[in-house]
């Protein structure tokens, strides 16, 4: 059993390792060989199926440039190369910035996309910045800390569903077999939701595992009414069981005998 338990921690360990070793996106490149300067914040990723504001600031060295004084486009194309953005940048006065929200639709892919910023100026200064971000389901990216938690909560809820599994075998009290069942299934239950959550989020380049632990955490919502009447006649028949036990003990017959008698005539 602790090799089993030993087997199923390592998989899931080497997943995380495979997931953590994924490049992250590239960082940014500035071209400005004529002195003019662009500055953009881009995260290192962003959530699926939001807008953002895309803001940059340029400035010649000593000043901030303006829509007067020079013009600035944004191109971002996704991981085919396809473009997702052509635009010319807004100019706003109160920021001094350059500016452009872009439409939620525009993120609907995940995956790695490439930006390119440029600017020019009406005295001929030009620059472009180049760099790419990461589009996934949540915003974020696989990191130690996340893979730990995970591996944790994982680690627990096995340990949990193989403790539970082997106490079964050792008890003999009905109701404490029909808690570890509880705990078993529910562990189990919660096991495949997070193994689900982590496919989801972390796990997306490899659909076809988010699909099967999709398929099996539906499942489990009508196994819960299967298990709950199986729950539910074990306690019955067992209740049922205990009672005629005690009632044969009553009358004189020993633990033995009477726990002989009720399985004999079925009661």
């Amino acid at each position: 059993m602790k090799n089993k338990v030993l087997v199923i921690f390592a998989l899931f360990s080497l997943i995380v390792m495979l997931n953590n070793v994924v490049a992250a996106p590239k960082p940014q490149v500035l071209y400005a060989p004529s002195g003019l300067q662009i500055g953009v914040v881009v995260p290192e990723y962003h959530k699926q199926n939001t807008p953002w504001d895309f803001n940059v600031h340029v400035i010649n060295g000593s000043n901030y440039m303006t829509n007067l004084t020079s013009v600035c486009f944004l191109h971002i194309y996704n991981g085919s190369g396809y473009h997702r953005v052509q635009r010319n940048l807004n100019f706003n006065n109160n920021l001094l910035e350059y500016d452009l929200l872009i439409n939620k639709e525009n993120f609907s892919e995940l995956g790695v996309q490439n930006y390119i910023v440029g600017c020019n100026t009406t005295n001929k200064q030009a620059a472009l910045a180049t760099g790419q971000y990461e589009v996934t389901p949540n915003g974020v990216g696989l990191t130690t800390a996340i893979s730990l938690y995970y591996m944790i909560i994982v680690a627990i809820l096995i340990a949990v569903i193989f403790i539970s599994i082997y106490l079964v075998f050792y008890v003999d009290s009905y109701g404490w077999k029909a808690g570890l069942f509880s705990i078993i299934f529910f562990s189990s239950f919660i096991l495949i939701f997070v193994a689900y959550n982590f496919a989801t989020n972390y796990m997306w380049d490899i659909p076809t595992v988010g699909t099967i632990l999709y398929v099996f955490f539906i499942a489990m919502f009508p196994l819960t009414f299967v298990f709950i009447i199986f729950l539910v006649m074990y306690l019955l028949y067992n209740g049922t069981t205990n009672i005629e036990g005690t009632r044969l003990e009553k009358m004189g017959y020993s633990k033995e005998e009477a726990n002989e008698r009720t399985k004999r005539y079925g009661r």
